[in-house]
């Protein structure tokens, strides 16, 4: 359960890292790119919801980022298994699930 709590974090620490953006900002744009994840992954209907709520309290919720050095630092995530990194996704909110996606399948979203 403890790794629920990641849930933004994965694609957040990219971005903290490769922008040196602070780790709240990364992780409200790492939340809205799981959400979206979400979407596409286990059918979650709220992306439209969290980004609006994170936008709410000025938090950003999308960047300009370099694709390459982000999926560089996912390659190396201290998550990913083999070939996979595993995200926390969203059926709803309230109740995450954690799912192993491909670096391929990754980049594609990016």
């Amino acid at each position: 359960e403890r790794r629920l709590l990641n849930f933004g974090h994965t694609f957040g620490h990219a971005v903290e890292h490769t922008l040196h953006l602070k780790h709240g900002y990364a992780i409200s744009v790492g939340m809205v790119f799981a959400a979206k994840l979400s979407e596409i992954y286990t059918g979650f209907r709220q992306a439209a919801y969290i980004t609006g709520l994170l936008k709410q309290y000025g938090l950003p919720t999308q960047v300009n980022y370099d694709k390459e050095a982000v999926l560089d630092y996912l390659r190396a995530d201290k998550k990913k298994q083999a070939a996979h990194i595993h995200f926390v996704l969203l059926n709803e909110v309230g109740n995450a699930v954690i799912m192993p996606l491909g670096i391929e399948a990754i980049a594609r979203h990016l």
